[in-house]
């Protein structure tokens, strides 16, 4: 296994630099910019020589399993995108780290009625689904670059769904893999809720734009402006 770490933060470059010296010695890649979390994972792909690519978060610990068991599923599915389960520190499953692929009713539905949208995020056996989270994820490299990799142009949030939905495309398959499992912290950045929840919009509004009709992404953007005109008052 190769280890490879890919710094997006100028400001703890020094800190990562330390991380050379562990015995797994990672390779180190200091970006020059902060460009997002499609770029930081599109780079550590480039650099990677290994036939299974796992992406992994720096706000995301191991709980259980091991890459072995994963590596073996590819064996029946090469083209396949393996969502590792995620977790709280509470130890529940994390909502919405995978599901269906989003669009204007699946979104009203699931504000209105929550309990109505099926949860695959619990599932204790491998589950099809249209899509799962970045946060942990295994992809064949030779697949990964037939589909181009991250799509660049989302800085934060809908990388992940956007990559399953090529990959679907093009006879992939994705699934949540719940025999590995990590806790997920959530996003342990400078950032603060409200950058969050910004770009979090601006990923939605940037897929609804790529692969939704013209009047659901006029539609999202005209919600998203309403949620902010009350925010400020």
């Amino acid at each position: 296994a190769e280890y490879i770490i890919v710094n997006n933060d100028s400001g703890e470059s020094s800190v990562v630099e330390r991380l050379k010296s562990h015995p797994a010695a990672p390779t180190i890649i200091h970006e020059s910019s902060n460009g997002g979390f499609g770029r930081a994972n599109n780079s550590g792909a480039k650099a990677a020589s290994g036939e299974v690519l796992f992406f992994v978060n720096p706000d995301a610990e191991l709980n259980k399993g091991n890459l072995h068991s994963v590596l073996a599923a590819f064996r029946f599915r090469p083209k396949a995108l393996y969502g590792m389960a995620l977790a709280r520190e509470t130890g529940e499953r994390e909502p919405w780290s995978s599901g269906s692929f989003p669009n204007l009713f699946r979104l009203i539905a699931s504000h209105i009625a929550p309990r109505s949208v099926s949860a695959p995020w619990k599932t204790s056996q491998i589950q099809r689904v249209d899509w799962v989270s970045g946060a942990a994820l295994a992809v064949r490299r030779e697949f990964f670059c037939q589909i181009q990799g991250f799509d660049e142009s989302f800085f934060l949030y809908f990388e992940d769904v956007d990559l399953a939905r090529r990959a679907t495309e093009v006879g992939g398959w994705v699934g949540v893999y719940p025999f590995m499992e990590f806790c997920h912290k959530g996003g342990q950045s400078h950032a603060g809720f409200r950058e969050k929840k910004e770009a979090y919009y601006a990923g939605q509004r940037r897929y609804f734009r790529k692969w939704r009709p013209a009047l659901e992404s006029a539609a999202l953007s005209i919600g998203h402006r309403i949620k902010d005109l009350f925010r400020s008052l």
